[in-house]
């Protein structure tokens, strides 16, 4: 059984990843792949992943929450 937080909502977001896009998983999966082979265009990778995760939250195909968590998740970027 899930741990539920004060919002409702289960505490592991994990949930956020399921059903994602399919340029949104090539881009996550493409980041990690740069990430583990050290490769030396990671922050090309990087910002790719940036400039998806945000026009697919503007399209309306991912929600705040997940841009959100995402963001977090895979750029180490803190949410407001």
């Amino acid at each position: 059984m899930s741990k539920i937080g004060k919002d409702g909502k289960p505490i592991d977001k994990s949930y956020l990843e399921v059903g994602l896009p399919k340029g949104v998983t090539e881009d996550i999966n493409n980041y990690l792949q740069a990430k583990r082979t050290n490769d030396s265009c990671l922050d090309c990778y990087w910002r790719e992943l940036y400039g998806t995760i945000n026009s697919f939250q503007v399209a309306d195909l991912i929600t705040k929450e997940q841009a959100d968590y995402l963001r977090k998740k895979y750029l180490d970027m803190e949410i407001y």
